[in-house]
């Protein structure tokens, strides 16, 4: 997947709709037709914001790893591209019709092989990652979890992509239909109501005029 044309997004701008971690890491990145047109991952910086977004990390763990990566520049962009490289593995986990699992099981495995460490957060509120001195197994370990437990479960069948015509974000649909199509009735969901509104009125127009 190209990141050369897309356009960046500001991680407090996403929405989290995934419904799992490993979905809502895979929407960092909107791919639609095989061209990506958002990409919310494009420096190391962008990766504890999203940490501490999702709740993985508190501010002053997101704030720790910030500093560290300014002073360690090659080791903070190894870890996007391990980051970007398990986004990769799940875009094809979640997406693909039939994935070839040689090469996730591949990703998923080195993401799981340093455990990670939890603490309480700066608040005592909750639990969050202790990121240590890693700069990427805070987050790959946990969002490779993710990604193991729901496509060992029978939840797997219910992850759709939108039906959005220029979204492909992915989401775990839990609706008692089974029947929900987009990933956010606030946004994919009213643009498409009113697309359809707008074509009914123009062909209405058409066989009156």
């Amino acid at each position: 997947m190209s990141t050369d044309i897309a356009k960046h997004i500001p991680v407090d701008r996403l929405c989290l709709v995934g419904g799992r971690l490993c979905l809502d890491f895979a929407n960092t990145a909107n791919e639609v037709r095989g061209r990506m047109i958002d990409n919310a991952l494009q420096r190391y910086a962008d990766l504890p914001t999203w940490g501490a977004k999702v709740g993985l990390l508190d501010p002053a763990g997101a704030a720790r790893l910030q500093r560290r990566a300014t002073s360690r520049a090659s080791e903070a962009a190894s870890a996007l591209a391990d980051a970007l490289r398990l986004r990769e593995a799940l875009w094809k986990l979640f997406r693909d019709e039939h994935p070839d699992p040689t090469g996730i099981e591949e990703i998923l495995n080195e993401a799981l092989a340093t455990p990670i460490r939890m603490r309480l957060s700066s608040d005592r509120s909750r639990w969050v990652v202790d990121p240590g001195d890693d700069l990427s197994t805070w987050l790959l370990h946990p969002v490779a979890m993710s990604a193991l437990e729901l496509s060992s479960s029978d939840r797997k069948t219910r992850v759709k992509t939108c039906a959005g015509e220029t979204c492909g974000w992915v989401f775990l649909d839990e609706s008692p239909s089974g029947r929900r199509q987009w990933c956010s009735m606030a946004t994919c969901g009213n643009r498409a109501k009113a697309r359809r509104f707008h074509q009914a009125k123009r062909s209405t127009a058409g066989r009156t005029a």
